[in-house]
């Protein structure tokens, strides 16, 4: 994560992206984030953390309900929790071993964008030894959301875009071109589906 580059043309929101492309980058390839047909060539830099950032953040607050919307969720934030247990050890490393006051300053604001407060006016080794531990304690957080992502998805792998997309269908009679319908307008589908099954529930208890 870092500072945004606004010279980079980002989907930032859910009313913008694609269904095709969050799939894509709740899974790991923040490429898709670029307004790009191919991505292929794309390095990822600071300014896609900060737009997956700002897109997953209104998911959250947005997305509720359904099993479907709640396995994203905690796909993403295995994900994360995942992407900092390997880079901010880097970080730590560099902080506490560069001669170079830029990658120094820049690498201590990093750290701290991934969530760790930073105290610039005390010593940097105990802090950056409490960083290290939070980062391992982090890996019974990780085996636990993965227990709640297979709890929830019972004994099968969560479905594929694909396999939601055929319920959906079935369900609600919509045809839908995943790499055109938006996010936001896949929530408020399931959020129907969701709201046909306790309407169903209640009809027939």
């Amino acid at each position: 994560m870092g500072t945004r580059n606004k010279s980079i043309n980002l989907y930032r929101s859910l009313e913008e992206i694609s269904v095709f492309r969050f799939d894509k980058a709740v899974n790991g390839d923040l490429r898709y984030l670029a307004k790009k047909e191919d991505v292929t060539s794309i390095s990822i830099g600071d300014a896609y953390e900060e737009a997956w950032k700002e897109i997953f953040n209104e998911y959250v607050e947005k997305a509720q309900g359904t099993n479907i919307i709640k396995s994203y969720l905690l796909i993403g934030e295995i994900n994360y929790l995942k992407s900092r247990l390997y880079i901010v050890p880097q970080l730590v490393k560099t902080v506490l071993g560069t001669s170079n006051n830029d990658a120094f300053k820049y690498c201590l604001r990093e750290i701290e964008l991934w969530g760790f407060r930073i105290d610039r006016s005390k010593g940097l080794d105990d802090q950056m030894t409490k960083v290290l531990k939070t980062l391992q304690n982090s890996k019974t957080k990780i085996k636990r959301k993965e227990a709640e992502l297979q709890e929830l998805n019972g004994s099968e792998k969560p479905l594929t875009i694909q396999e939601q997309k055929v319920q959906l269908h079935r369900i609600l009679g919509v045809n839908i071109d995943l790499r055109v319908t938006t996010m936001l307008e896949w929530i408020a589908y399931w959020q129907e589906v969701d709201l046909l099954k306790r309407r169903k529930k209640i009809n027939s208890g």
